[in-house]
């Protein structure tokens, strides 16, 4: 696999994550208080903007031929981990009002394997 289809990969897993979340999020939204329905649904406007810049990324990692993407990939993997971080922020807020921690992050920081810049040969 290459570093591109790797990081398109990554980052397609990334946007199930973030819908997800969205879905929880809009889940609990039916259930919970003013003030913590207004955090909440902060969140879910960040977790939005995170996911357009997501898959606007990866529609750019689709689109970028193999010459190209040498010369790009130092900056994709720039941005996955700036959207990366933007979507553990939002999830950490919203996680202050769950009952329970947040479940681990799936992602390049979370320690689980290697990041979109890790050359794998």
């Amino acid at each position: 696999m290459t570093e591109q289809s790797e990081l398109a990969r990554k980052l397609k897993a990334h946007i199930d994550t973030l819908d997800s979340e969205i879905r929880r999020l809009d889940a609990k939204l039916k259930v919970v208080e003013v003030e913590t329905r207004q955090r909440i649904e902060r969140s879910i406007n960040d977790l939005w903007a995170q996911r357009g810049e997501a898959e606007s990324r990866l529609d750019e990692v689709k689109r970028t031929s193999e010459s190209a993407w040498s010369e790009l990939r130092t900056g994709f993997e720039r941005a996955f981990d700036e959207i990366y971080s933007g979507f553990k922020r939002a999830r950490e807020r919203a996680a202050q009002d769950d009952d329970g921690p947040p479940p681990p992050p799936a992602g390049p920081a979370s320690g689980h394997g290697p990041g979109p810049g890790t050359n794998r040969s």
